[in-house]
């Protein structure tokens, strides 16, 4: 389990602070969303965020080993066919609400194919077809469905999302079984990955722009890098600016409030977006009418979310105190697949973009659609042995 935690917290650290941090060194320049050149500020960002990373590996080492971990074992026949259908049901539910636009604008929200979208998340059916099918599966084909579906719905980080995979599988006993197909996939995919970013970008987002061989390294490291969105808030925090709308919105009342509203249909405290939308009206100057009206994917970090209430050292004491239970929290229920997959899979999604909603959702959809996995297998199972029965009961068998 060390080694899984460890190799997740360093990619995030490498990928999104290490590798955007040398080109932005040698292109000269940090910015990608706004002018404000704050090199101070870029530099405490990045060191709130490797104390948070180097420190909990740091703690997590330190731990005694109470025995020899063992691989996690599959668990069920055959789960693919589930995927299959999932990645069915999200193309159509993309396309009822609308494709791109209407997924910004939450169209068809509270519907039933909203809520029933909760129990089918394709990320979280591929992770159990991978980590628990004990039917030989064509992992090629799998990962290609995931990333074309990925790609034409918008999203420019399916490849990451993948890769993320070969981090939790050493974990599981099918590793073994796929590793060095699953590294030859990977490798392929990292080649053709700045393509697929450009087509989600161009055939979903900004079909009307003409994109530069520059401009499209810049636009995939500006959206890998924190350096620039750490900086942001840490800059108006310095100056002594009052940020009431982020207070207000990133607030932990609030957020509670916009959770509730995620169990229950309607909207009990009033409708409202995540508070990572708020981020460009609260440090890049937007309006709050454009943040509820334009999705806008950028995110807030732990240890600068923190370091907005209660300073550097409290931050990256605390920052690293939440990955530590976190850890906990993993090793205790490691074999109970209903938490311990939903916890490992949404365990990026805590580093890459922290508000407690969004990781919340996250979360929450990913055990719901454990459950459902559970029950496929459960209603197949069943079904099987009917056949069973059936074939048993012959005229032969009657005589």
């Amino acid at each position: 389990m060390k080694k899984v935690f460890t190799y997740i917290l360093l990619f995030y650290y490498i990928v999104h602070f290490i590798i955007p941090g040398f080109y932005f060194i040698g292109s000269g320049n940090f910015n990608t969303y706004t002018d404000i050149d704050d090199k101070q500020g870029i530099l405490k960002g990045f060191i709130l965020n490797s104390v948070m990373v180097l420190g909990t590996i740091l703690v997590i080492q330190l731990l005694p080993e109470k025995r020899k971990s063992l691989l996690i074992e599959p668990k069920f026949f055959s789960i693919a066919p589930l995927f299959y259908f999932s990645i069915i049901f999200s193309v159509l539910y993309f396309f009822l609400r609308g494709g791109f636009e209407g997924k910004l604008s939450g169209s068809m929200a509270g519907s039933l194919f909203s809520y029933l979208a909760l129990f089918l998340n394709p990320y979280m059916i591929l992770l159990c077809v991978l980590f628990y099918q004990r039917r030989q599966f064509n992992l090629v084909i799998l990962f290609l469905i995931y990333l074309v579906y990925t790609t034409f719905t918008g999203s420019r980080s399916g490849f990451i999302s993948l890769f993320i995979i070969i981090l939790m599988y050493p974990k599981f006993k099918n590793y073994t079984i796929y590793k060095k197909s699953i590294k030859k996939v990977l490798f392929a995919f990292l080649l053709i990955s700045p393509v697929l970013f450009l087509l989600a970008t161009v055939l979903i987002r900004e079909a009307s722009i003409i994109f530069t061989p520059d401009m499209i390294m810049r636009m995939i490291m500006g959206r890998m890098s924190f350096l620039e969105t750490s900086m942001l808030p840490i800059h108006y925090k310095d100056l002594g600016d009052p940020l009431e709308l982020f207070y207000d919105k990133y607030g932990l009342i609030n957020q509670l409030k916009i959770i509730t509203d995620t169990l229950f249909p309607g909207s009990l405290f009033g409708s409202d977006v995540m508070p990572n939308q708020y981020y460009r009206a609260a440090f890049m100057g937007y309006s709050e009418d454009f943040v509820l009206n334009v999705y806008t994917s950028i995110n807030i970090t732990l240890p600068i979310y923190l370091y907005m209430y209660m300073g550097g050292f409290f931050s990256c004491f605390f920052s690293i105190l939440i990955l530590f239970f976190y850890y906990c929290l993993l090793r205790k229920c490691i074999n109970n697949m209903f938490l311990f997959v939903p916890l490992l899979a949404s365990l990026y999604h805590l580093l890459y973009f922290f508000d407690w909603v969004m990781w919340f959702l996250q979360f929450f959809t990913f055990m719901l659609t454990s459950f459902t996995v559970y029950g496929f297998v459960v209603l197949r199972q069943s079904f099987v042995q009917m056949l069973k029965k059936r074939t048993e009961i012959t005229p032969n068998n009657l005589l």
